[in-house]
């Protein structure tokens, strides 16, 4: 007999009593975490989480034997992770924290073990696997921050019984418009500096010496620093970024620099490091990836602002 396809937990239910909880008032209106997941659900993002949980859930029961005793010999050093993460530093605080979504340690121990296996095809999700994932893994703490900001760029009627929907749709309307130009090209000019796109070849030698021969390399022979690199059987990295993304160690020497600058040797993590500077290319507010930068930023800060005159987070939201 064929097996009776599975149905898709709703997202009302998976949080059980603990989705009647309110993380913040939109006006008059409650808005409970409940709502929260079911606006992941109005808005096309559910069926992700559920096909990741019950591929997880699927790859964890087909574990045996060794694989099984490696996922939970590997279970308290995670256990001890999350508890850093979620800065619950006693035995009891943890326990308060999970029976406040009804989890319990061994359904977070689980949890743990799903996340230690790649999922498999998509099986059925438990709603336990599920309230268990959306809670530790931030789903639903996104999910609210997502919902109170729509709420507050939607400005839909508080009262109306299909408010959750109307929100939806308002905020994703919202969302899709097109900022005024001006508006792009003052931002733009705001981020001069740190929206430039470096493009440069870094390599990481193990003292000053080999960071010193490499850089003398470069000037003597003429040559790119990445063959150079590779001739001297070392790895180079070709790094593409705005300097808002390089990393701290890097970021103050490229802040000045002109292409075709040979920099170093820099304090780096792992030795002393050589960059050459390929390419420097300052934001232009034509160009569809800054356009698209600039125009998230202003949703944001429209966001922030109606958010502040339209939102009442809950204490210990």
């Amino acid at each position: 007999m064929d097996a009776s396809p599975s149905t898709e937990p709703a997202p009302a239910d998976v949080l059980g009593a603990a989705g009647v909880g309110v993380p913040f008032r939109c006006g008059p209106r409650e808005v409970t975490y409940a709502d929260a997941l079911e606006s992941l659900a109005l808005r096309g993002a559910w069926s992700a989480v559920v096909e990741e949980v019950g591929g997880r859930e699927a790859a964890l029961l087909a574990a045996e034997g060794r694989a099984r005793s490696a996922l939970d010999a590997g279970i308290p050093a995670l256990e001890q992770a999350l508890r850093r993460r979620l800065r619950l530093t006693s035995a009891d605080d943890y326990v308060v924290w999970l029976g406040r979504w009804a989890l319990t340690v061994d359904a977070c121990r689980d949890h743990l073990r799903r996340q230690s296996v790649e999922p498999m095809t998509a099986g059925d999700a438990p709603a336990v696997a599920l309230r268990a994932h959306v809670v530790i893994e931030g789903v639903l703490d996104d999910a609210v921050r997502r919902l109170a900001q729509d709420a507050a760029l939607a400005g839909a009627d508080s009262g109306s019984t299909t408010w959750l929907a109307d929100v939806v749709a308002a905020a994703e309307a919202a969302r899709r418009e097109d900022p005024v130009p001006s508006a792009v090209a003052d931002l733009v000019a705001e981020h001069l500096v740190d929206w430039t796109r470096v493009d440069a070849t870094v390599v990481v030698a193990a003292d000053d010496d080999v960071a010193h021969e490499l850089l003398l390399c470069v000037r003597e022979q003429h040559t790119p620093l990445l063959a150079v690199a590779h001739g001297a059987g070392l790895a180079p990295t070709e790094l593409a970024a705005t300097l808002d993304d390089v990393e701290d160690w890097l970021e103050p020497a490229l802040v000045g620099a002109e292409p075709g600058a040979l920099l170093g040797p820099l304090a780096h993590p792992s030795g002393r490091a050589v960059v050459e500077l390929i390419a420097r290319t300052v934001p232009d507010e034509n160009d569809e990836v800054v356009r698209r930068r600039a125009r998230e930023e202003l949703l944001e800060r429209r966001a922030a602002v109606a958010m502040s005159q339209t939102i009442r987070w809950s204490a210990g939201a």
